[in-house]
């Protein structure tokens, strides 16, 4: 398989995913003292205000699940250890350390030998992969902010991926929606033709924002009211009476100081007791409430076996299907739910949770040859003392 892998035989493919989260979210945006503000961005709404909406980056989706778990699911399979450059380039996008050149075979060879890296890119330093020259290997795979489903962001969801939206929203966000876009249309109609625009579409448009606005804003809910505030207090373990048999005795504390206390000016002992602080801390900070639904968009221009890999970096993601800086708290654990459209045909592509994993068959298929693909490499690494692709990888 390695030897017969068209790098260039290539589809392209959009991913629809909606995240369902089991437990509040933290996804720090900025730090003000004591207290993080989430991650936001700007979104226009229905009425055609502009929003700040919680956003969970793509960024952090692409590098946290796709590269870190599927570079990792990547090497565990092939049974090989890499040196710290290597490792750089692969988890976390390594760096560029001199002048770039363009190196189609390098690039071929990298996409045919490591698809995350064709998959996600990479800055190539000097050196790595055989290669004396740094390098920018562009990824072919877009993935956009996972934007939280409330009234606010309900015209940019409803437009991308229906199904993301509340079922009981739906034909009251239709209507609505169908209203602005032909206002819209009629406007640049009227334009064209050089006339005056009619007013009636305007007022259809006014008439059923004020009809359906209450309803679509207790369905759908305000950015704010899908947010929780969360503070923490970390006591100061030396005040607390049940751990104060594990503090050392002033006796032998006196005993191993070439200064024993007692020996102390009484000047200088005020100045060390002065310097005595408490090791109190409180900490507050926003979270996205639990049973919030999120919605991001993949597209991609890959392979079969790359298509392969990024099933495996997401079944390998449902291990602990948790995102978020605060996952040590509990926060941040998901469902999620993949749909692949191409070709003209949408498909449900993998459902992942806690509980439960369900593959589709597109889904399956691919990933199963990602996986011929990987058993055919490692046993070529292990038969092979010594090979170019041996080489290449450094090792």
């Amino acid at each position: 398989m390695l030897s017969d892998y068209d790098v260039f035989n290539r589809h392209h493919i959009s991913f629809d995913v909606v995240i369902k989260l089991l437990s509040p979210l933290s996804h720090i945006g900025e730090t003000v003292g004591n207290q993080s503000n989430l991650r936001t961005s700007i979104i226009t709404d229905l009425e055609g205000i502009n929003n700040h909406v919680f956003v969970y980056s793509g960024n952090a989706l692409r590098n946290g699940i796709l590269r870190r778990k599927g570079v990792e699911s990547f090497l565990e399979q092939l049974k090989i250890s890499i040196n710290p450059t290597v490792h750089q380039t692969l988890f976390a996008g390594g760096f560029i350390d001199g002048g770039t050149a363009c190196d189609l075979e390098l690039d071929k060879q990298i996409r045919q030998l490591i698809p995350p890296i064709s998959v996600l890119g990479t800055a190539k330093p000097k050196g790595v992969f055989n290669n004396k020259n740094a390098q920018m290997i562009g990824g072919r795979m877009a993935v956009g902010d996972a934007v939280l489903v409330c009234w606010e962001s309900a015209e940019y969801i409803y437009k991308h991926f229906p199904p993301a939206i509340p079922s009981e929203a739906l034909l009251g966000l239709a209507q609505v929606v169908k209203a602005k876009d032909n206002l819209h249309d009629t406007r640049i109609e009227a334009w064209l033709k050089k006339e005056e625009q009619s007013p009636s579409m305007a007022l259809e448009y006014k008439e059923l924002i004020r009809e359906w606005m209450p309803f679509l804003e207790e369905k759908l809910r305000p950015h704010t009211q899908w947010l929780t505030w969360n503070q923490k207090v970390r006591m100061d373990s030396l005040k607390s009476p049940d751990l104060q048999g594990f503090l050392e005795k002033e006796e032998s504390k006196q005993q191993l100081s070439l200064f024993p206390e007692s020996s102390l000016s009484e000047e200088k002992k005020g100045k060390s007791q002065k310097k005595e602080t408490k090791q109190q801390m409180i900490m507050g900070d926003w979270l996205v409430q639990q049973g919030a639904t999120l919605y991001s968009r993949w597209s991609a221009n890959i392979t079969a076996i790359e298509e392969g890999f990024i099933a495996d970096a997401l079944l390998k993601f449902a291990e602990s299907p948790y995102l978020g800086g605060k996952s040590a708290t509990g926060c941040g654990l998901i469902s999620m739910d993949v749909y692949a459209t191409t070709g003209g045909k949408s498909e449900h592509w993998l459902h992942i949770s806690p509980s439960s994993q369900l593959v589709g068959d597109r889904a399956k298929m691919s990933h199963q040859r990602y996986l011929s693909y990987l058993d055919e490499y490692r046993k070529y690494l292990e038969e092979l003392t010594n090979s170019d692709i041996k080489q290449f990888l450094g090792l």
